[in-house]
């Protein structure tokens, strides 16, 4: 699956360029792959020239908001907690007020039926599993520095995931 979605990616950006909303969807999928492998430095340097600028030019601005999510995730599997805040919570800020329009969670599968672990979640939506992103990754920032106070953000946000959870429940 690695080797197909690196050729598409290849194809994609020569094609059309870096800065458009296929090649963007083509950049979540692969770096999807990467960060399931741990290949945190792939999924940087794949993600952060897509990101790298201010105007919005992708068309569902909820591949934008995913994308920086998984850049933040490649940064903390790199330990750069610092760096990775501010990608996750600009992530995450997007997914509620587009809440409609962020794809669900759901397996994939191949054209024999058989799941692909590509697109799981835990939770029930893509925006509790990004919640849940965000209190691991505070909880792994308080584990490395457990005196900075970490450990608030962590409940503050497992508060939110509570309430997320609770939106789909009612």
């Amino acid at each position: 699956a690695l080797r197909l979605s690196e050729q598409m990616m290849e194809v994609a950006q020569t094609k059309f360029g870096i800065r458009n909303a296929g090649v963007l969807l083509v950049a979540n999928l692969t770096a999807t792959i990467y960060l399931q492998l741990g290949r945190w430095q792939d999924a940087e340097s794949l993600l952060r020239p897509l990101l790298d600028h201010d105007d919005p030019i992708y068309g569902d601005l909820s591949q934008q908001y995913i994308s920086k999510m998984m850049l933040g995730q490649a940064l903390l599997g790199q330990q750069k907690f610092a760096e990775a805040e501010p990608w996750l919570l600009d992530g995450f800020q997007g997914l509620p007020e587009n809440r409609w329009r962020v794809p669900p969670c759901f397996p994939l599968y191949d054209h024999y039926g058989n799941p692909i672990a590509l697109d799981r979640c835990e939770s029930p939506s893509r925006i509790a599993e990004a919640i849940k992103q965000v209190v691991d990754f505070y909880r792994a920032w308080h584990e490395a520095q457990p005196d900075a106070g970490y450990d608030a953000k962590v409940e503050s946000w497992r508060v939110k995931l509570d309430d997320e959870i609770g939106f789909w429940e009612n």
